[in-house]
C-alpha cells in the first residue's frame, strides 16, 4: 500500500472534519502506534510523547489494554443506564478524593465536560 502524502492528507483531512480542527504542529506528526511513554511514526523513530492524553500510564499498557478489552466485551453504554459497574467505578475514585467532592462526572470531551460543570 503505497504511503500518503503529507499534503493529500491534509487536504483530506480539512475536507472530512472541517476548518474547526486545526493541527498543533507547523510540520505535522503523523503517528502510526504508541507503546509505553513513545509514538512511532512510519519510519518508525521514537518520539517522546509527554504531551498526549496518556502520558500518566503510556501508550498500550497492558492493564489498561485488557481493561478497555474486557469491558468492551462485556457492555459498552452510557451513563443514562443503571449499571453497578460505573457506580463501582465512581464509589473508588470519590474515595480518593476529599470528601467534600462528593459527587462523579463523567463525560468523553472538553467539550462535553465544560458543558456539563455550566448545568
Amino acid at each position: 500500500m503505497p504511503e500518503t502524502s503529507t499534503a493529500d492528507m491534509r487536504a483530506r483531512r480539512a475536507r472530512l472534519l472541517g476548518p474547526a480542527y486545526r493541527l498543533f504542529y507547523d510540520e505535522p506528526f503523523q503517528p502510526v502506534r504508541g507503546q509505553g511513554v513513545w509514538l512511532y511514526d512510519a519510519a518508525g523513530t521514537p518520539w517522546l510523547d509527554a504531551y498526549n492524553n496518556v502520558a500518566c500510564v503510556g501508550h498500550s499498557h497492558p492493564q489498561v489494554v485488557e481493561a478497555i478489552a474486557r469491558q468492551a466485551a462485556t457492555l459498552n453504554t452510557h451513563t443514562r443506564y443503571l449499571h453497578e459497574g460505573i457506580l463501582d467505578y465512581a464509589e473508588r475514585l470519590l474515595a480518593t478524593l476529599p470528601n467534600a467532592l462528593g459527587h462523579a462526572m463523567f463525560t468523553c470531551t472538553g467539550s462535553e465536560a465544560n458543558d456539563l460543570a455550566l448545568r
